[in-house]
């Protein structure tokens, strides 16, 4: 049996969905945008302590603001990787995350970091990753 869904992920007009896996039981729940922050209220949770994911930015300049870095995704990253394709070889990409709570709301920037990405006769670099 596949996961619940709300009206709005169960139609695919939902812009972004969330699976929910309740601690107990297992069951999962996917829940777009609108219908996240009146379920975490209704099961008594916080809405704006709730991340649903990151957003990541880019920079070929680590010293450039931060509200001048490039954002890369489209919509919150859900895991603490991201793969991102197309880069120019021997070029240093700078990056940064912020996480975004159930109201679209982002934290305060992670520490920079940074990716070199190889020629193709070099083995491949791994994602950057923000949080352990």
């Amino acid at each position: 049996m596949g996961a619940k869904r709300c009206k709005h992920a169960a139609s695919g007009r939902a812009e972004w969905v969330i699976t929910l896996g309740h601690k107990r039981t297992g069951k999962k729940q996917l829940l777009c945008q609108d219908c996240l922050i009146p379920f975490l209220r209704s099961v008594g949770e916080d809405p704006a302590q709730f991340v649903v994911g990151y957003n990541v930015y880019q920079s070929l300049d680590p010293t450039l603001p931060k509200d001048q870095w490039e954002k890369v995704n489209d919509k919150p990253v859900p895991g603490t990787k991201f793969t991102q394709s197309h880069l120019e070889p021997g070029m240093t990409y700078y990056y940064y995350a912020t996480s975004v709570n159930a109201f679209g709301r982002e934290s305060v920037p992670s520490d920079v970091t940074s990716a070199t990405v190889r020629s193709s006769d070099e083995d491949e670099t791994e994602s950057p990753t923000f949080l352990n």
